[in-house]
């Protein structure tokens, strides 16, 4: 089972970096930061707001009776940006430890901006709506953030191994 999971693991890596490499040299270079600093901070910014006003009534709504709670939606609002930053900084003292972090960070602000696209998109089914198509392209760009630094983390892996 084990070596089944790390031939997976391994066939999934080898298809994200076999991608064509000027899309990866774009995905890596520091033009990205730009996108991160603007975006990761609104969201830790509206995060903060919300823990102290309220929840949007249509995510509070949705994640109690669908999920049991939107708190969880809320602290990742927060947590998501603030472990990307911290990460990013740490890269100074251990790279491997900071592209996990990375990592995590983009999922979380990925999984709040999705989970706000869906919610947005089913409660208005049928009615003219723009904020889904935002936050649905921010979310997956997110994502490409993420397997970005996945990608990292497999070169990391990489060359401590060959060493």
């Amino acid at each position: 089972m084990l070596a089944r999971s790390r031939a997976l693991i391994h066939g999934l890596g080898a298809a994200i970096l076999s991608l064509p490499q000027r899309f990866w040299a774009t995905l890596d270079s520091d033009a990205i930061r730009i996108y991160q600093t603007l975006i990761y901070t609104a969201i830790f910014c509206a995060g903060v707001y919300m823990l102290f006003i309220d929840i949007p009534e249509l995510v509070e709504d949705s994640l109690n009776n669908r999920l049991g709670s939107s708190v969880i939606w809320l602290g990742m609002c927060i947590i998501g940006p603030v472990i990307t930053l911290t990460a990013t900084v740490y890269g100074r003292y251990d790279r491997y430890v900071s592209l996990l972090g990375q990592v995590s960070g983009n999922v979380s602000v990925a999984s709040v901006l999705l989970t706000f696209s869906i919610i947005v998109f089913v409660d208005n089914i049928g009615e003219a709506i723009f904020t889904p198509f935002i936050t649905l392209s921010l979310g997956i760009w997110s994502i490409m953030l993420a397997i970005r630094d996945s990608r990292k983390v497999i070169h990391t892996e990489i060359d401590v191994r060959s060493r």
